[in-house]
């Protein structure tokens, strides 16, 4: 409205000096009136037109008043619609809050309802018990009686037993110091030797251990690792050459002790980790090869195997 006003105004004043300057075209026509009178004329329309000069300039003035009147109100309107937006926004988030109390609310009532299901169902099992135990307490000490000569019966049996296998044992009781190569039927390094279950408490590495099976008895030796590859190669080609075939768990060269070494080593660190060999094997290889993005592992492909983060214990996706 004011621009309109001020538009007008300048309209107007425009068609004064259009006015005006017909009037001047009209007084220079007329010059039969004196040089007195069109002085004064003319001194008063230039009196006119400075006072026009002034209104105009302070009209201008006046419009850029309410320019900066209306910025004032627009930056207002704009912060108030960003306050609106953000209100709506924290709106938004306190009922999905309020949704999400409620629906908590409702499972906690459900779980209630099921609790007490659970409690009544466990009354009426006691209350059965209770009388079942009433029905049967009459025939409580039959039922003990039976059960002592019963325990007597199995006591009398396992003595008996113990007598055999400690008279079958007798022949086996003699310790020999020598092993004969032709009897021996399996060789045992690292874990597969009895030491280190035979002794879990000691400090010994399974890697400096190994056994030797023969039908009778085991010879279990403990040395450097050195000295368990000369022995395990050595009597594994002195069996093999006795007996003409590979014993169970030979090593005949070199690799293959080293190879039996490594494996050994790392059954001990899984072991010690309590981490399945697959598991540690996988994580070795995606350190090695570079985990993905984000730092998680690749999701397993179906039928193989997934791992649980927070155990470590591996299990099969169906």
């Amino acid at each position: 409205r004011a621009h309109d006003d001020l538009h007008n105004r300048c309209g107007e004043l425009e068609q004064q000096h259009a006015e005006e300057q017909l009037r001047r075209r009209n007084a220079e026509e007329s010059s039969q009136f004196s040089r007195a009178e069109f002085g004064s004329r003319l001194e008063e329309a230039e009196a006119h037109k400075s006072h026009m000069q002034q209104a105009l300039e302070s009209t201008h003035a006046l419009k850029e008043g309410f320019a900066e009147v209306i910025r004032g109100l627009m930056e207002v309107v704009n912060e108030l619609q960003e306050k609106y937006v953000a209100q709506t926004r924290h709106y938004d988030q306190l009922a999905q809050q309020v949704r999400s109390v409620m629906f908590q609310y409702v499972q906690d009532f459900q779980e209630a309802e099921d609790v007490l299901y659970d409690q009544q169902q466990c009354l009426y099992a006691v209350q059965e018990a209770i009388r079942d135990c009433r029905g049967f307490g009459a025939t409580v000490a039959s039922q003990i009686e039976f059960h002592r000569q019963e325990a007597e019966r199995q006591q009398r049996y396992a003595k008996d037993l113990f007598d055999k296998n400690q008279q079958a044992a007798e022949p086996y009781k003699e310790f020999t110091k020598s092993c004969d190569l032709a009897r021996v039927v399996a060789l045992g390094f690292g874990h597969a030797a009895r030491v280190p279950l035979l002794f879990p408490d000691l400090d010994v590495k399974p890697e400096e251990c190994f056994s030797v099976y023969n039908p009778r008895r085991s010879f279990d030796f403990v040395c450097a690792e050195a000295d368990v590859e000369i022995f395990m190669i050595t009597i594994s080609r002195l069996c093999h050459h006795v007996q003409g075939w590979k014993v169970l768990g030979s090593i005949s060269s070199h690799s293959r002790f080293v190879s039996a070494k490594a494996w050994c080593k790392l059954a001990s660190t899984c072991k010690r980790d309590k981490r399945p060999l697959v598991s540690r094997i996988r994580s070795a290889s995606l350190d090695s090869f570079g985990r993905p993005a984000g730092g998680r592992s690749p999701a397993p492909s179906a039928g193989g195997r997934s791992l649980q983060k927070s155990g470590g214990t591996p299990s099969r996706s169906r």
